[in-house]
């Protein structure tokens, strides 16, 4: 694995990434970007994933953490160490719009972004009037804008009570972690960054991977996200027996299968 390194972003917070670049021979070799899910970071399960894969078929691939998680919590300046509740979306796409820029300069390389569930909704603000020339997403799980009808419990009558005294909520994991708090400016911060009101200005491919036993996001939001995206060159594709991480071996071949399929459009691999 590549070494960690670190980029001050707009907030002083120093920014953990790691950039695995395998194809430097190839002019313009296209990079894959993998944006991770709420709470969670650059060394889950999908991630070390297409790290594994990328170094195998010699691939380009950026990876990194959000401010609040990882090894993205710490101030540049005073070594506060901050955690995820203390940062919002816009940090967030903030964030990724940081290490993109600094990693890969060259507007001309393309992008492949794989975007897993809140990811997805943090591609869709970054694909939309991007300067890079040349860009693909490849959606897993996609949530954008679950912040407005898959947490319910924000319009719970006790919640919004404490949401207004206290300013956060504690929440359990779903997927069986440590507890996380939902804050009220976060959910003010999220309901500013809907992208399922209007269209999505983006004309690249799109390749969704879903699967129909998730719990946590309905399937169907993943045909109310293409039908928002102006792009014709739109494919969903639904596991029927995948669930909401789709970290299964059988949902992460299908993932790498996938990405095949994006480099030989770019005349990268047969």
């Amino acid at each position: 694995m590549s070494e960690i390194q670190y980029i001050c972003n707009q907030n002083n917070i120093n920014l953990g990434y790691i950039c695995e670049k395998y194809s430097d021979s190839v002019q313009n070799s296209p990079v894959i970007i993998y944006l991770s899910g709420f709470a969670s970071n650059m060394h889950g399960t999908k991630a070390t994933f297409l790290s594994d894969f990328t170094q195998k078929n010699k691939l380009n691939y950026l990876r990194f953490d959000y401010s609040g998680t990882g090894h993205s919590v710490t101030d540049c300046h005073n070594k506060t160490d901050y955690k995820l509740s203390d940062f919002t979306i816009t940090d967030w796409i903030h964030d990724t719009n940081t290490v993109i820029n600094h990693v890969i300069p060259d507007k001309n390389t393309p992008l492949i972004i794989v975007g897993s569930s809140m990811g997805a909704w943090i591609a869709m603000k970054i694909l939309q009037g991007t300067d890079y020339k040349n860009t693909s997403f490849i959606g897993i799980a996609p949530a954008p804008d679950f912040t407005k009808d898959l947490m319910n419990f924000r319009y719970d009558s006790d919640n919004i009570k404490r949401l207004k005294s206290d300013g956060q909520l504690t929440m359990p994991c779903d997927f069986g972690g440590d507890d996380y708090i939902i804050t009220q400016k976060f959910l003010d911060d999220a309901d500013k960054n809907y992208v399922l009101d209007s269209d999505i200005d983006y004309a690249g491919r799109v390749h969704i991977l879903h699967g129909m036993r998730d719990t946590q996001v309905p399937f169907e939001r993943s045909m109310t996200l293409i039908n928002r995206i102006t792009s014709p060159d739109c494919v969903i594709e639904y596991i029927k027996n995948g669930n909401h991480s789709l970290s299964e071996p059988q949902d992460l071949n299908r993932l790498g299968a996938v990405i095949k399929e994006f480099y030989t459009d770019y005349c990268l691999l047969a």
